[in-house]
């Protein structure tokens, strides 16, 4: 991908949550049926001034960013909210005709996400079990919502205010209202999830440019354009990938050597500027999830070639990194808070040695050690979560890094529920995650990861399900394996067996993000 051309893309046209991230406190899904079609265009016609592009989003938190590398501090009374929208299958049909709705090159997304939940994402067999879709609180079978709200602010009374006024707008009687869940940072730990692991590390860089400027890149360049690794990362450890892997209508790139290749047709011009969503509603069950690690440090902990265990290594084992983000490759024994700081948490790989990079002027440098190399997975396991659903440089079934490329995808996602005190026991409350991800291709992004790695005990290197996310409904048992590797003894090994799960899908659903002139014409008219 060396000297790759930055392309123009649509930023105006483009929602704002798809590539730049609303990366807000708060965020509000309301999930709307569809009653009264023609009402239901006037209402996307009265709201269109309140959908967020990209544009608008970026300039935001250029701004942002900007005034606190300058005053050390979070800004004051800088805020801003957001709103983007998403429709499913059934909505696009409502709005458009079933031959457009079925003429979105996604047949994930053709079938919604309660069909394939059980024989693709792993989800419980027992029509019984309050996990399988059947019974979901968002999205269930037969509940599909027409149309998914996003709104965000850094108040969360902006988050109310905007979507009183959303349905107050002309035509909005023609929708219905069939849930809302709300979700906030956790105040405790900004930035972590309920299992006190700090998230959102990882993400891909996009390729391309917001205006015809030259540098006006969608993506923050911070390599040293003298750097061979300025061409291919917008950061250390965060690769460029082509527009067309998260939006329809632009260029992708081959998974074989990571050549561009020329963006595939659309059967209607509307869908250009849209990319696909993935919305699951995750319980996470805090208390589960300590007490494993407690008691499955404390059993490998007494096996010979294990001695140096401890339950806050294991839990990071299982993760792939420390609490704070500190990437366990970089840093085996103990998180260093160095190593988690924006340059350095995502600077390694995994078959190969991470030389040091050169940063662009004003940028403070990586002063931390290179990233070793963790061919064999003795430091970080194969299973490990982060490894698990981004291989980075690591050969897998499905091929190397090229393939890896074409998997990412762009997570939005946003906690819900109040935290759990350390030490605490299980108190019954409802909280988890509320994963969001944009892509151009649910089946060969978010599905190909869920089924063929998250899933798969051997895929996409052996020895372990993804301990976090994974599930399994292998010859009618859910429980899960890992076996791990001694850093002191080759010769041994440790075979652990999850016979709970601790993250419980309760909702779901496969949606459409188009365009704002798609929104504001076609859908609307």
């Amino acid at each position: 991908m060396s000297g790759a051309p930055e392309p123009l893309l649509d930023a105006h046209d483009i929602q704002g949550n798809i590539l730049a991230g609303f990366n807000k406190d708060y965020q509000t899904l309301a999930f709307l049926a569809i009653d009264d079609v023609a009402a239901a265009k006037r209402w996307l016609r009265a709201i269109h001034g309140y959908i967020s592009s990209t544009t608008e989003v970026l300039r935001f938190n250029r701004v942002y960013r900007s005034l606190r590398a300058r005053t050390k501090r979070e800004p004051v009374g800088l805020s801003a909210t957001w709103c983007n929208i998403a429709v499913s299958r059934d909505g696009v049909a409502k709005l458009t005709s079933p031959e457009e709705a079925d003429g979105l090159p996604d047949e994930a997304f053709r079938n919604g996400m309660p069909q394939r939940a059980v024989a693709l994402l792993g989800d419980p067999v027992d029509t019984a079990s309050q996990y399988h879709p059947d019974h979901w609180l968002i999205g269930a079978t037969r509940q599909i919502p027409d149309i998914l709200l996003i709104i965000a602010s850094d108040q969360q009374r902006m988050c109310k205010s905007l979507l009183d006024a959303l349905l107050s707008a002309a035509g909005a009687k023609g929708l219905r209202l069939k849930a809302v869940q709300e979700g906030e940072i956790r105040r405790d730990e900004p930035g972590h999830e309920h299992f006190g692991f700090r998230d959102g590390i990882s993400q891909p860089g996009v390729r391309g440019r917001a205006s015809s400027r030259a540098d006006d890149f969608i993506t923050r360049r911070l390599i040293d354009p003298d750097d061979p690794r300025a061409a291919t990362e917008a950061r250390p450890g965060q690769p460029l990938i082509m527009p067309g892997h998260f939006v329809l209508g632009y260029d992708t790139q081959s998974p074989i050597d990571g050549s561009i290749q020329p963006a595939a047709p659309l059967a209607f011009p509307w869908y250009r500027n849209g990319s696909f969503l993935v919305f699951r509603r995750l319980r996470q069950n805090v208390a589960a999830f300590r007490a494993f690690v407690e008691d499955a440090a404390g059993a490998i902990a007494h096996t010979p070639g294990f001695a140096y265990i401890t339950p806050d290594l294991f839990a990071s084992l299982v993760v792939g990194r420390w609490k704070d983000g500190t990437p366990i490759t970089r840093a085996p024994d103990k998180p260093i808070p160095s190593m988690a700081q924006e340059i350095a948490a995502n600077a390694f790989a995994f078959a190969n040695e991470m030389p040091m990079i050169k940063l662009r002027a004003g940028i403070q440098p990586d002063a931390t050690p290179p990233a070793p190399a963790d061919a064999l997975a003795t430091v970080c396991p194969h299973w490990a979560h982060i490894r698990k659903v981004n291989p980075r440089d690591d050969v897998t079934d499905l091929g190397d890094e090229f393939d890896t490329l074409t998997r990412r995808m762009l997570r939005r996602g946003i906690p819900y529920g109040k935290s759990l005190p350390p030490g605490a026991a299980d108190d019954g409350e409802d909280r988890g995650l509320l994963f969001l991800a944009y892509h151009a291709s649910i089946e060969q992004s978010f599905e190909k990861v869920t089924a063929d790695w998250v899933n798969k005990r051997q895929n996409p290197n052996p020895d372990g399900h993804d301990p976090v996310i994974g599930q399994t409904n292998a010859e009618g048992s859910r429980n899960r394996r890992i076996v791990l590797p001694s850093r002191t003894d080759p010769a041994a090994s440790f075979a652990v067996s999850l016979t709970r799960e601790w993250v419980l899908p309760t909702g779901g659903g496969y949606f459409f993000a188009p365009s704002l002139l798609a929104l504001a014409g076609h859908l609307a008219s």
